[in-house]
């Protein structure tokens, strides 16, 4: 039983060790979005239509992205995310410690800013 017990905990560490998911984000519509900046824990993370993005499991990681036009902020967007499996198995058999990285960013991000792009182009800024 013991060793069942140690070769479970030493999995679960495994796990921990690669607890963060590298995500391609793409932007909607490609041509109005090439100048777009997107800003992710006060630091630019990416620049046009389309970037990479390498983001923590944690349950608790902030996953709202922050897309600039010009230097304003037109859009804020929350990355989709899925249940980390391993880590919601393994957490029944050690002490609930991998429920803690149990959800993960989608692989694939699709991110349609037509709307926000249509309303910061029609804002008028005062004189």
């Amino acid at each position: 039983m013991k060793k069942i017990i140690c070769f479970l905990t030493i999995i679960s560490f495994l796990f921990l060790i690669q607890c963060s998911t590298t995500t391609n984000i793409k932007l909607l519509p490609a041509k109005d979005s090439a100048n777009l900046e997107a800003i992710w824990k006060n630091k630019t993370v990416g620049k046009g239509s389309e970037f990479t993005l390498t983001v923590s499991n944690f349950i608790f990681e902030d996953r709202n992205l922050t897309f600039l036009k010009e230097g304003k902020p037109i859009a804020k967007v929350q990355l989709e995310v899925t249940p980390y499996l391993p880590s919601l198995f393994l957490g029944w058999f050690t002490l609930g410690i991998p429920f803690l990285w149990i959800t993960s960013v989608k692989e694939q991000q699709l991110i349609d800013l037509s709307m926000d792009l249509k309303r910061a182009s029609t804002e008028v800024t005062p004189q």
